[in-house]
């Protein structure tokens, strides 16, 4: 069977998946809420990051946070009546916003790939799967607003991500500024002598009745890492990761905290929260995903689009420094 035929069957594999094998397009396919859901779900498959974080299908494109903060107790008792303390809702909620992931695969590579029929659907699956799962972690740390023609290369423009949320919505967690302007970490004279101090540091900028948590991660990057005086032994075989999408876990702890460099996390980077902390919110009644040739260019066009954003379930939970005002000492 020649690619241009296993392309097709593909194609109709995928509107059998999706659902579509009814719609009169064959190439672009609408996904409804339970297509979006088992799409997000292959998506996060691809990354022990994303299965850890919440990936959330949304109904609505805006409104309350789905998990929220966490009340300090819930429990206790009254003389009258139940006790029953109200889930917080004062905080910032959520707001979707279009999204488009698009990727080419040349015939090419196309033609390889039909070297294995058996897994033929399986390699560009992954191929597209892979890196739609690195933008959205990328655009999750280095996220900054939300343009409506994004250009940044670093996809800053793209969405806000937690960073971002973080120092909009609760800036006195995140720290930017040290004893002589910026933050210094390691050295004479440093903010932070070492990761171990850091990591304390931001552990005790969590509301009090999160601090003593043993589910807290030290998210940390290896820019840092590599300046930290005391030998460091990562936990994850290089091989366990050919594609660059899954956490490098650290047989050090800091602070007391496991700890971690998650996948696109930025160089100079700290952070201590919880993984379920951190969410993806996808809405569940707008996607679509397609699969289109492109004769002139000899190539296939894969594109899924959909209105996505990202969540700081408790910023109280949540504490991290501002990598773009770090400096080594």
């Amino acid at each position: 069977m020649d690619f241009l035929t296993a392309l097709h069957q593909y194609r109709k594999n995928k509107a059998k998946q999706f659902n579509a094998e009814d719609q009169y397009n064959k190439d672009a396919f609408s996904l409804e809420k339970y297509e979006v859901q088992a799409m997000l779900e292959k998506i996060t498959q691809r990354s022990d990051f994303l299965k850890a974080i919440n990936a959330i299908p949304v109904h609505n494109e805006q409104g309350r946070k789905i998990f929220g903060p966490l009340k300090p107790n819930i429990t206790g008792r009254q003389y009258l009546e139940r006790h029953i303390i109200e889930q917080s809702d004062h905080e910032d909620g959520y707001q979707v916003y279009e999204t488009d992931s698009g990727i080419t695969l040349k015939w090419g590579m196309v033609d390889v790939f039909n070297l294995y029929p058996e897994k033929f659907d399986q390699l560009i699956d992954e191929f597209v799967l892979d890196q739609i799962a690195a933008n959205i972690m990328q655009i999750g740390w280095a996220g900054k607003s939300v343009a409506q023609n994004t250009a940044a290369v670093d996809l800053s423009d793209v969405n806000k991500g937690w960073l971002a949320l973080l120092a909009e919505q609760k800036p006195e967690n995140v720290k930017a500024t040290g004893k002589n302007g910026k933050l210094k970490i390691f050295g004479e004279n440093a903010d932070y002598a070492n990761l171990d101090a850091l990591a304390i540091a931001l552990r005790n900028q969590l509301d009090e009745h999160h601090r003593n948590r043993n589910d807290l991660v030290f998210l940390v990057g290896a820019g840092l890492l590599a300046r930290e005086e005391q030998p460091i032994t990562s936990a994850t075989p290089a091989e366990q990761d050919k594609a660059g999408l899954q956490n490098h876990y650290i047989t050090n702890q800091f602070g007391g905290m496991k700890t971690l460099i998650p996948p696109q996390f930025p160089l100079y980077g700290a952070v201590v929260t919880t993984l379920q902390n951190l969410s993806l919110y996808t809405h569940n009644r707008s996607g679509r995903y397609s699969i289109r040739q492109d004769d002139e260019r000899k190539r296939e066009v894969v594109s899924y689009w959909r209105f996505e954003c990202y969540v700081v379930e408790d910023l109280g939970l949540m504490a991290a420094i501002d990598p773009a005002m770090v400096i080594l000492g």
